[in-house]
């Protein structure tokens, strides 16, 4: 074990006690020996405390406990904090591991090449019961992209699944941490600043799972803005960084192409979902206030597309254009 380099996982968990033995057991079981688990529970009200009072006599596990609520991302801070891995790693107790050999496949690739600073795979989305709704993956094949061919990537909506991400720790401090002033788009901001100064690494084999539930979906129109407006400011601060990997010209082409993209992405996911009115509400709030850099754009066209037809006939549709 002191031959592997350690791997710090942190737990974050607010009344998700239903959740949380998959979630435990998925971590537990993994394959990689030198493993050190914290658990922090946000002053839950169910019985969380229960469930994981079991698992304490792993030497692994350290549980922490707030007798008041201090939200998604102090508890994240305080997991990152005191992570003392060469690798750290965040799940949402509502998440889960797949395999038992994800995190060891991950420390290989980041041992393999220390020029990544984070490592990533295709992940499935659930829902409550368990159903595999579908897949994420951004390419197709293992391996380490690029700074720029992964901004490129990510700017254009490929998502990275946050629980689960395995970061290199020194990057983690090299780029400042999360940023503490941000609520909804930590970890979006925090792999653009990742790659300001390394590459990505990624894994095609799906090996951790999103579950999609009531709790996850209840934010209101003007939560979701605030999102939007997170997402603006991370993709500003990132691009400052230097050195950069990119040029001033690709550095001025991604920021906008980031923008636009930030500008109509809840907007994109709610009418996609069937929740259209709140997916137009969204819209309208970045058209009203970046009224250029929204209207213009094709997804604009896409929007109402989906909309007029319905999901049916715009996926028929879309079909036969690719023929």
């Amino acid at each position: 074990m002191s031959s592997q380099p350690k791997v710090s996982v942190t737990i974050l968990n607010y009344n998700y006690g239903r959740y949380l033995p998959k979630a435990l057991s998925s971590v537990l079981s993994q394959t990689y020996p030198n493993l050190e688990l914290f658990i922090i529970d946000d002053a839950s009200t169910d019985d969380s405390l229960q469930v994981i009072s079991p698992h304490l006599e792993d030497p692994r596990i350290t549980l922490i406990t707030h007798q008041h609520n201090i939200g998604y991302v102090g508890s994240l801070l305080e997991g990152s904090d005191r992570s003392t891995g060469k690798y750290m790693m965040v799940i949402s107790a509502d998440d889960y591991a797949t395999r038992n050999d994800a995190i060891q496949n991950q420390v290989n690739m980041l041992e393999a090449f220390p020029h990544a600073s984070f490592c990533f795979t295709a992940w499935t989305k659930e829902n409550d019961a368990g159903n595999i709704l579908y897949e994420r993956r951004a390419w197709d094949t293992d391996g380490v992209r690029s700074r720029r061919v992964a901004i490129e990537n990510l700017i254009h909506g490929s998502p990275v699944l946050h629980s689960g991400t395995l970061i290199r720790t020194d990057s983690y401090r090299q780029v400042g941490g999360y940023d503490s002033d941000l609520h909804y788009s930590v970890d979006t901001n925090m792999w653009l600043n990742l790659l300001m100064v390394g590459d990505a690494g990624f894994l095609a084999t799906p090996s951790y799972a999103y579950r999609l539930h009531t709790a996850n979906l209840s934010q209101s129109s003007g939560a979701m803005w605030v999102s939007t407006e997170e997402m603006l400011k991370g993709i500003d601060r990132a691009f400052r960084i230097t050195p950069s990997p990119l040029t001033a010209q690709e550095l001025a082409r991604f920021r906008a192409i980031a923008r636009r993209q930030a500008l109509v992405a809840i907007p994109t996911l709610d009418v996609f979902s069937g929740r259209i009115r709140r997916g137009w509400l969204e819209y309208w709030n970045a058209a009203r206030r970046f009224p250029a850099e929204t209207i213009t754009q094709k997804r604009t066209a896409t929007l109402v597309a989906r909309t007029i037809l319905g999901d049916a006939a715009y996926q028929r549709i879309r079909a036969v254009a690719k023929r």
